[in-house]
């Protein structure tokens, strides 16, 4: 039996092939199980299979571009959205990343389908209403910003932060807009960052 942390990557397959191969290389070089597209009992049982690695890991992270994603006979959803609201309402840890639209992508991992590419523009809305978010620009920055928000969150464990200003803190590094500032937080996260800085 291992105690190692598991993370379940979700996105779209061929689109966003090197960037799953880069971070999945990153993260069991620091020790953690990953489970994605990649693993051979991925689309054996999909549902149950993948349901119940979802519930099993540690932390979700979500990639996505510009493509929706394979919906299954059956589902009025895709495999990818699937698996995110699942993972949002089993309350898992969820850390979701989209690609920077000022950067050049491939014009054949576009969504061409107008249904599709309406599915995919709410999908997109639902989760930048629901979660925080990061942009990422390649594979090696999205490596980095990965590590960077799990970083973040398992100091601020280790510290006993609390869920409040750990998440707080998450945002910030993500990028939410939050109008609604609470002082004595900042001051929290500030402290908490200088605590950071002094420990690297």
């Amino acid at each position: 039996m291992t105690n190692r942390k598991k993370v379940f990557i979700s996105s779209t397959y061929n689109d966003l092939k090197k960037h799953r191969q880069a971070l999945i290389k990153d993260l069991i070089s620091q020790k953690y199980d990953v489970y994605c597209m990649e693993n051979p009992k991925y689309f054996q049982e999909w549902r149950k299979e993948v349901f119940y690695n979802i519930d099993s890991c540690s932390y979700f992270i979500g990639i996505y571009a510009y493509l929706y994603g394979t919906i299954h006979d059956g589902d009025n959803k895709s495999i990818t959205q699937l698996e995110y609201e699942y993972a949002r309402d089993n309350n898992k840890t969820c850390f979701v990343f989209f690609h920077n639209e000022d950067m050049l992508w491939y014009p054949k991992f576009h969504e061409t389908k107008p249904k599709y590419l309406e599915f995919l523009n709410e999908f997109k809305k639902i989760i930048k209403e629901k979660h925080s978010y990061q942009c990422f620009d390649s594979e090696d920055n999205l490596v980095n910003k990965v590590n960077q928000v799990i970083r973040v969150h398992e100091q601020g464990k280790d510290d006993k932060m609390s869920d409040e200003v750990r998440n707080k803190l998450c945002d910030i590094l993500q990028g939410k807009n939050n109008s609604n500032k609470d002082e004595k937080i900042e001051k929290m996260i500030f402290d908490f960052i200088s605590i950071l800085w002094l420990r690297r």
